[in-house]
């Protein structure tokens, strides 16, 4: 029985990490894997280096949109800008078009709008008010997002992309307010792998207790 016992703890134990493997993150009322956020920033165009036209707060332009933290974020500081738009990579996970929406964008104040382009072709979206507030400057300012689905391009149930452009400065009205982006994070996206010598560990386990089972009957 003790024996037993101790294999018992020992699979509870891989199980746990396993399971800690496919942690999640909660932003605004939303769930994400821990690596389902953004991974990288590029600004493509060149010829105009469009960091000059682009502020951030809380870190650098890649940190604040790469991070699950919504008091950290950035925004387009020029009014008239050429346009500003921002490449978003996922490296270590990729947007799957599944169920429902496949990724969010999250940004703060008043409700804003995002260009969204996957290849050639942008989709404009809006965003609503997720009922959520966090402090910014010793203030509450709402929580707002951004719900894309891929399948508005008209691609296929499972289809796999690893990027996304958004034009920073489009302009809202009445107030001509630009988005304030805070975080990016895939609703839909490529499973974490587990490790395989946690599987192993795992079946290993498992076969001793059947094996204990076995001597005991």
């Amino acid at each position: 029985m003790k024996k037993l016992m101790i294999l018992i703890s020992a699979t509870i134990l891989v199980v746990s990490l396993v399971a800690s493997a496919n942690s999640a993150t909660f932003v605004a009322g939303l769930w994400f894997d821990d690596n389902a956020f953004a991974d990288k920033i590029f600004y493509p165009y060149v010829g105009s280096d469009h960091t000059n036209y682009v502020t951030s707060v809380g870190g650098s332009q890649s940190e604040v949109v790469t991070d699950a933290d919504l008091s950290t974020y950035l925004y387009c500081n020029t009014v008239g800008s050429p346009g500003v738009f921002m490449q978003i990579d996922f490296l270590d996970n990729k947007l799957i078009n599944g169920p429902g929406p496949d990724l969010a964008l999250f940004e703060l104040g008043t409700n804003d709008r995002f260009d969204v382009m996957i290849g050639t072709t942008y989709k404009t979206f809006n965003t609503t008010y997720t009922g959520y507030r966090v402090g910014i400057d010793h203030r509450n300012v709402n929580v707002n997002a951004a719900l894309i689905d891929l399948s508005e391009w008209n691609l296929f149930s499972g289809a796999v992309i690893g990027s996304v452009t958004v034009r920073l400065d489009l302009r809202t009205p009445p107030y001509n307010t630009v988005p304030t982006l805070a975080v990016v994070g895939a609703l839909n996206s490529t499973p974490v792998p587990i490790v395989p010598s946690s599987i192993l560990l795992l079946s290993g386990v498992g076969g001793l207790i059947a094996v204990h089972r076995k001597r005991n009957t």
